[in-house]
């Protein structure tokens, strides 16, 4: 388990996150919810299972279903703990389904702010790439502080 040093901004990680998900919610959800070709993928949701960080996030490992991932009926099983780019992907249809420019240039904003804050981090590189505890571990913790 990481540092209790790391708690804080994990704390603060995850209300972003949250935050964040409930606000894309409320547009992206009936349109993804009835879907025929999902974004989710295989190979991203395993990115959860493999990254220190991610894991750190959403606290234990979630069941991870070999052909669906975390992706349930009503969308994405995790609560907190996605790769940032379940949150910054948006098919066509989404910003489509949004008439007014500013609202539709806001929510494309808004998919960015959750990788926003682990981008270089860890080895100059996205704290999500952080794969084992102790690479976590030597993520400077000023830096890690600043999410």
């Amino acid at each position: 388990m990481i540092d209790s040093e790391f708690d804080s901004p994990l704390e603060r990680y995850r209300s972003l996150e949250l935050r964040v998900e409930v606000l894309m919610s409320a547009v992206c959800a009936p349109l993804c919810k009835v879907c025929p070709t999902p974004c989710c993928r295989i190979a991203i949701c395993r990115e959860v299972a493999e990254s220190s960080f991610l894991l750190a996030v959403h606290g234990a490992v979630q069941d991870f279903e070999s052909k669906r991932g975390y992706l349930g009926a009503s969308g994405c099983r995790l609560g907190v703990g996605r790769p940032p780019v379940c949150h910054a992907c948006m098919c066509g249809r989404i910003p489509g389904s949004v008439a007014d420019g500013h609202r539709r240039f806001a929510l494309e904003c808004l998919g960015d702010l959750v990788g926003d804050p682990g981008k270089g981090v860890w080895q100059k590189r996205h704290l999500v790439e952080a794969l084992t505890e102790p690479d976590l571990r030597r993520v400077s913790s000023s830096t890690f502080q600043s999410l």
